[in-house]
């Protein structure tokens, strides 16, 4: 019973009109018209947008996580 929207993005000519927010937010609906209880969505903590985008959508921050590479050198 859980859902997720991944690799939503606009075109540099369609952003910062408010369409990002309302295709998550369509989104959001869709999931939960299949029956979709719990929703998990990420983004960087620099992605001011998205995470404004999460907000707007009555979204919380449930936690944080981190991700790791391989040190150059380590190869």
């Amino acid at each position: 019973n859980e859902g997720t929207l991944l690799y939503i993005g606009l075109v540099p000519g369609f952003r910062s009109k408010g369409f990002a927010q309302e295709i998550h937010n369509k989104g959001l609906q869709f999931l939960k018209e299949k029956g979709i209880e719990t929703y998990y969505g990420s983004t960087m903590k620099e992605n001011k947008v998205m995470l404004r985008i999460f907000e707007k959508n009555r979204c919380e921050i449930e936690r944080e996580q981190l991700f790791y590479k391989i040190a150059k050198d380590a190869l």
